[in-house]
Formats: C-alpha cells, structure tokens, sequence
C-alpha cells in the first residue's frame, strides 16, 4: 500500500510537471514585461515584472493564479516601493511603503486585502505626518495629524471615516462633529475606550497597557468581539491581526510573526476580574486571548465618563477627502484574462454565457465569493421607486465636485454604483465599465447622462481605474463621470451596503425621481446594457 502511495504521488508530479510551461511576454520592441510559470493555465510559483526600461518592477510568488506569500515592488530608479505578504490574493499582515526617492512612506497592516489597525503615514523628509486606526479599509478609531516638528496639530476619533465627537486642534481649539445615531463617547481611565449604544459596547474599542499605549484594538457588535483585533507591544509593534466570531479567534490570524488558519472557533477565555499590567514581550494565545476577555468586560461604573468638551460649536460633518494607503493593483489571473471579453458581452448586450462557472474557477481560494453576506438587510428595487436620491452631491475624478440635480429637466441620470475596492479589483465591475464604454454612443442617444459611482477610498478608484487603463490597452479616460462614495453615505442611504456595496443601477428621471433600479442578487447580477437602453426608452 505505501509503495503504492509512492507511485500514485510521483505519477501526480509528473502529470503537473507534463502540463506546466514558462510564460515569457515582451512588448513590441522586444522588452521583457513578465515571466514566470503556469500550471493548466494558472499562474504557479515564482513571477516577476518588469518596468518599460528593463528594471525590476515587482516579484513574488503565485499559487493556483493568485499572488500567496511575500512580494516587492520597485520603482524604475531601483529604490523598494513597497513590501508584504498575501494570503490566497489578498493583503494581508505588516506592509511597507516607500516615497521614491527612498524614504518610508506608510507602514501598517492588511486583513483580508483591506486596511486594518494602526498605520503611521511619513512625508518624502521621512517626518511623521499623520497615525490613525482603519477597520475594514476605513478609518475608524483615533486619529493625530502632526506638523514638520512632531508636534500634535489635531486629533479625535474617526468614525466609518468621518470626523466624529471632540476633536483638538492646536493651539487649544475644539471642535465636536456628530456622533453616529445612537452612540456615546465612552472612556474609562488609563484602561479603554471607544463607543457605546444602549449601554453595550459599539464599534472599536481601545485598550492600554500600563501606561497608557494601545494594546488591543477590538470591534464591538451589541457588546460582543465580532470582527477584527489587532493587538501591539507598548512600543506600538504590531504583534498579532486576525478576527474573532463572538469573542473567538477564527479564521486567518497573524500572530508572532507566523499566519495560522483557524477552521473552528478557538473556546472563548472568561476573564477572571482582573486587569493584567504585566508582560514580558512574548505574545501566545493564552495571552492574546486573555487581553480579548478584558477588552471584552462588563464597562466598570467607574471612572467611566463621556468626554463630551463644554461650549464647543458643532460642526457640521462634510464629506472630506480621507486618509488613504495606495492600492497597488493586482493583475487579473490568467483565467479572468480569458473571460473579460466574454463578461464585456454579457455585460453589453445581455448574449452569451457566464464564463466563469467553467474549470472550477468558483473553487479558487481567493475571496472571490459572489454572494452578499447579509442578503435580508439588502434594500428591494421596489422600495426605491418614486423618490428622490438620498445623496446628489459627489467627489469626482479626477477633482472638483458634481451636483446630479443640475440635470433636471434637461436628461435622464444613470447611476451605477460599483462594488468597490475589497482587496482586490472585480473583474465584473472592471466588464461592466468597458461595457458601457462600448455602448456609449447609444445611451448619449437615449439622453442620459451616466455616472459611476466607486464607494470607499479614493485610492481604491485609482487602482479600478488602473485596471479599467490596463484591459483597453490605453490610457484612456472613462467616457462618463467617476464619482466617489468615500464615506459610503450613498450606499447607506439607499441600503445597499455589504461591506463595500452591492452593485446596482439607478435610472433617475428628468423630475429627479428614481424611476428603475436593479440591485444586483449577488455580485455577479448585474444589467446589460441593452436591458438599461431599453429601461431608459420606457421613460
């Protein structure tokens, strides 16, 4: 039976070995532009890139056509532009950015492709220009912005990205901004801090080592740890990222260096009344586990007190360009090279078949599930109908603003909202916008004046963009208005909201009405343009 196994083993890595061939493309002046492996037409070990003048651009490793492991960047003068490690095609764990001219730009860490905990920003002098707490790709928790000396010019906490409760500026000005519905400011002294709602703990939640440096950041739902942790040595070291389900480490953790894959929920530690003050550096689960339980008590009566500053204006929140990390794209597999031009299609005349339920491309492990993970919180077409657009008022690439009501009574509006940058640009987002592209001339005939809206941060457009740039071949600019839901207040407002957003398409008539709405079933579902074309000629 062993020998057996041997054979069938050595018979598997010769058939892999038969079917896996080296990829070697130039450009039409003969310049290396990548090479590396493929294995049944998936991208398989190590691959590298190169820049227009022949310098390295980028190099790491591919598993099953997905970037796993470490990777770097360069830039054209031969100076690091950026390093860190994936995990099946997603960002995850410590990274570092640099300026080009060699000084560290940015360094903080991933969770499942998007931004997590604390990242420190630096200027091209290497001065630190601005630190802050991101969940879920936004910013949310404190934030400080200092000036060339290292001084402290402003901070106050962030919430889904907008500016929140009491925020100091130098020289001794406050300022308080709304708070979310329904919360309270809460600190407790030298211990923790965050946000409540209906006396249970809401949101991310703070806690310090003696002393007063953060120690863990956890996020809060109903008063239970649900979401990301990240936990930091008193020096401000990452030493652990990962989430928990109901207080329970799960999943994809980075922990002491190592990632470890936890398929079932480890058992949730009780906290034993206790604060903990000592540490001696070395971090393990017990430990990391220990330090959740006590984020995790009940708030003490006291010292807990709102910070609420007395005689402070409010001010009224604006959306406001956001504090962002540059989102490096990460090249379509070989695979989804092969499908965009099937997907542009089915996206523009509504002919063909999906193509990538073929060659189990679903079974790829690299976030690419299409289904939306609270589909019952998901707003109905129907509920959307006859009324006016929550928001009308956008950022818009490459700047300035718009305002949607500009357009009435002169044309039709088609709004399409994207999904939006969750640690990887969508293929189905990047068909859908080369579909339009390709039938732009019919619905400029059909009077409509179409606009694509791109939620979360601007950096996550650029890297759409750049994706949009790279599957035409050119530099093109979109033939349509890119606006930018950066605080997602539009997604919010219309409830189409799934961590980014779900894709949908709004036709807004010349009352300024919402006349058609499709809201995508999955991330997948989305309108031809036929089907829009003949939507708009129904009005």
């Amino acid at each position: 039976m062993k020998l057996f196994r041997q054979l069938f083993a050595l018979g598997l890595i010769a058939a892999l070995a038969a079917c896996t061939q080296r990829i070697a493309v130039k450009d039409e002046h003969g310049q290396l532009q990548k090479q590396g492996h493929a294995a049944n037409g998936l991208r398989e070990g190590p691959w590298t890139h190169f820049h227009p003048n022949g310098a390295k651009q980028s190099e790491g490793n591919y598993s099953r056509d997905v970037q796993d492991g470490q990777w770097r960047w360069w830039y054209d003068n031969g100076l690091p532009e950026m390093f860190g490690s994936f995990h099946e095609g997603l960002r995850t764990g410590p990274w570092r950015l640099w300026h080009r001219n060699g000084q560290l730009r940015a360094e903080g860490s991933f969770g499942k492709g998007l931004e997590q905990g604390e990242w420190l920003f630096y200027t091209a002098e290497g001065t630190l220009e601005r630190r802050g707490w991101y969940l879920n790709g936004q910013p949310c928790g404190p934030w400080e912005n200092l000036d060339a000396r290292g001084q402290v010019m402003s901070s106050g906490l962030r919430w889904q990205g907008a500016k929140c409760g009491p925020w100091i500026s130098a020289p001794a000005t406050r300022e308080a901004y709304p708070l979310p519905k329904d919360l309270q400011l809460v600190e407790e002294s030298n211990r923790r801090s965050g946000m409540t709602r209906a006396g249970g703990k809401e949101g991310p939640w703070v806690s310090s080592h003696a002393g007063g440096a953060v120690r863990v950041l956890c996020t809060f739902e109903a008063d239970q740890p649900q979401g990301w942790v990240s936990v930091h040595s008193r020096d401000g070291a990452l030493m652990a990222l990962g989430e928990v389900q109901r207080g329970a480490p799960l999943g994809a953790w980075w922990i002491a260096g190592q990632t470890v894959e936890l398929e079932t929920p480890r058992p949730r530690a009780p906290w034993d009344g206790d604060w903990s003050t000592a540490f001696d550096g070395r971090l393990d689960w017990n430990v990391l586990e220990r330090w959740i339980a006590e984020a995790s008590s009940a708030l003490q009566p006291q010292p807990v007190k709102a910070p609420e500053p007395s005689a402070v204006p409010a001010v009224v929140a604006t959306a406001e360009p956001q504090p962002t990390i540059p989102a490096r794209l990460q090249p379509l597999t070989e695979f989804e090279q092969r499908a965009l031009p099937k997907l542009v299609e089915l996206y523009g005349t509504g002919a063909g078949a999906f193509p990538l339920a073929q060659d189990s491309y679903a079974s790829l492990p690299v976030g690419r599930d299409i289904s939306i993970a609270k589909p019952e919180l998901v707003a109905k077409p129907g509920d959307l109908l006859n009324r006016s657009l929550p928001v009308r008022e956008f950022f818009r690439a490459p700047e300035g603003r718009v305002n949607l009501d500009q357009y009435r009574n002169q044309r039709h509006v088609l709004l399409v909202v994207m999904r939006g940058f969750g640690g990887q640009v969508c293929i189905y987002c990047t068909s859908q916008l080369l579909a339009l592209a390709r039938e732009r001339e019919k619905l400029a005939a059909a009077q409509a004046e179409v606009f694509v809206v791109f939620p979360g941060s601007r950096s996550g457009m650029d890297a759409f963009l750049e994706s949009y740039d790279r599957s035409r071949g050119s530099r093109e600019a979109p033939p349509f208005g890119m606006l930018y839901d950066a605080d997602l207040e539009l997604t919010k407002q219309l409830g189409i909201q799934d961590k980014l957003a779900v894709p949908s398409c709004f036709l807004i008539d010349k009352q300024g009405l919402i006349r058609w709405a499709h809201i995508g079933k999955d991330h997948v579902d989305r309108p031809s343009v036929n089907q829009i074309l003949t939507e708009i000629h129904r009005l």
